[in-house]
């Protein structure tokens, strides 16, 4: 009798338990939509081990290097998934680790979620991204000396507060172009983006004259990546959700529209970095080649969105099931035309990467959760 009465107690518990945790995770609005037909793994995206090839650097000593710069003087810099931003030699990396910046703060604003994603140096001055926080500069030589761009917490844009501020580059002029991945969700419910699958991204600008910041793009899915062009015509934003890279152009006969730049990548793009031949290093942080891929999979099914939703884990969402696991970092040229790819079968070596960074041959590369650096010669 004891047993039964547990056994009812313990079940209502559960189900008190489960009710709880269900009306706690964010309602989204299904979307219907798919991708492009996945691509083949023929020309450049045949099959190859390079990625294979990367030196993994502060295995299970760090967790989530999103975004690598290097200075002047060699010291590269990445910011990790407890808030800090480490820095060490590029000669010497296992020998010179420490840390750089404990916290991200903008001005009086901090935040306990806060994390560094972004990152960009001009001068000797460091540019973070923290999507809790704002947009940061950071002197090189006095970390004590900062400056606070954007608020998140103060300023606003078409009259709405910034939710989710994600990647950034500057032009020579100081104008700052960053990414929105979404004015819906924040990074911790960025689960409930991919699974709503609307456009909720945007891109945005920043003018150091006036301070103002406004919309330069809408109705972007999951706007992630964000880098100008050499000569500073256009700047490129990935989409992350659509696997696409949309360009809005700046100067020239087309300033202020947009049109795509690359489509239907082999992956979910992440950051975007320029490439010394020419072009651009896009990583990807999930695949999608040909015959089968999650993300393809859970797009074109809207009732299994909503309830993985509702019921999975948002812990989980970066190890949810592929089917062909594959590491993959793309690259392509000034048109935007797949050129080369690295990667690595079965993921097992690198398995995902938010950043391509390249430096005097040396390919830095990053990972949102992952406990290491990758660094590949190239």
């Amino acid at each position: 009798m004891a047993l039964k009465v547990y056994a009812k107690y313990l079940s209502i518990a559960i189900v008190a338990w489960i009710s709880y945790e269900v009306s706690q995770r964010p309602s989204i609005t299904i979307v219907e939509r798919t991708l492009p037909p996945l691509p083949h793994p023929v020309g450049p995206l045949t099959p190859n081990t390079r990625l294979r090839e990367a030196e993994i650097l502060f295995r299970n000593t760090i967790t989530g290097p999103e975004s690598i710069v290097v200075d002047d003087s060699g010291n590269v810099y990445t910011g990790l998934l407890n808030g800090t931003i480490i820095t060490f030699r590029d000669e010497n990396p296992q020998g010179s680790i420490r840390v750089f910046l404990e916290r991200i703060t903008c001005g009086e604003t901090q935040d306990p979620r806060s994390r560094p994603l972004g990152l960009r140096i001009r001068g000797r001055e460091l540019f973070v991204v923290d999507p809790y926080v704002g947009i940061v500069r950071v002197n090189l030589d006095d970390p004590r000396d900062r400056g606070c761009l954007v608020n998140v917490k103060r300023d606003t844009v078409d009259k709405r507060n910034l939710v989710f501020i994600d990647d950034l580059d500057i032009t020579s002029e100081g104008v700052v172009y960053f990414s929105e991945a979404s004015t819906k969700f924040d990074l911790l419910s960025c689960h409930a983006e991919i699974f709503e699958g609307a456009a909720n991204g945007v891109l945005l600008k920043y003018d150091p004259k006036s301070g103002e910041i406004s919309t330069v793009l809408k109705d972007l899915y999951f706007a992630n990546g964000v880098q100008l062009s050499p000569n500073e015509d256009f700047v490129l934003v990935n989409e992350l959700t659509a696997a696409r890279i949309t360009r809005f152009w700046i100067k020239g006969e087309k300033s202020g529209t947009s049109d795509i730049f690359s489509n239907n990548l082999p992956g979910l793009p992440d950051n975007i970095r320029p490439r010394a031949k020419g072009g651009y290093w896009v990583a990807m942080g999930l695949p999608r080649v040909h015959p089968k891929a999650a993300i393809d999979d859970l797009l074109a099914k809207p009732w299994l969105r909503y309830l993985l939703n509702k019921f999975m884990p948002p812990s989980l969402i970066h190890s949810f099931p592929e089917p062909n696991p594959l590491g993959i970092i793309v690259g392509i040229d000034e048109n935007g035309a797949i050129v080369e790819t690295l990667q690595d079968p079965g993921a097992q070596h690198i398995p995902t990467a938010t950043e391509a960074m390249e430096v005097d041959g040396v390919l830095y590369i990053g990972g949102y959760t992952s406990p290491f650096l990758g660094r590949l010669k190239l």
